[in-house]
């Protein structure tokens, strides 16, 4: 039993913390945006490359989110972002052209 719980603690550990996403220090200041004012808006406002781009979550007060997966897509490094909103949670596309975001696309699950 010892032996298991060495390996199942650290896999619990992973998988509470979100795993082990890489997230560069632009898309976690725009997370710490969407933190701390709960908008959408608000962040794709300070950190998008069109600050009026529109999103399927603006009119939503947004809260906690955290990025479960990165991958590049032509040319552009787009991360798999949940947020919470109400009893909700949501799933977006997020992706970067440089230091801007380019888009935020919602995804059903």
């Amino acid at each position: 039993m010892k032996k298991l719980s060495k390996f199942i603690l650290p896999a619990l550990f992973l998988v509470a913390c979100g795993g082990s996403v890489e997230v560069d220090p632009n898309m976690k200041a725009f997370m710490d945006e969407i933190s701390k004012t709960n908008s959408m808006m608000d962040a794709i406002s300070k950190y998008g490359a069109n600050p009026d781009m529109e999103t399927d979550l603006d009119l939503y007060e947004i809260k906690e989110p955290t990025v479960s997966s990165v991958a590049d897509k032509s040319g552009k490094k787009c991360y798999m972002m949940n947020v919470k909103h109400g009893i909700l949670d949501s799933n977006c596309e997020v992706c970067w052209s440089g230091d801007k975001v380019e888009s935020v696309t919602y995804v059903e699950s």
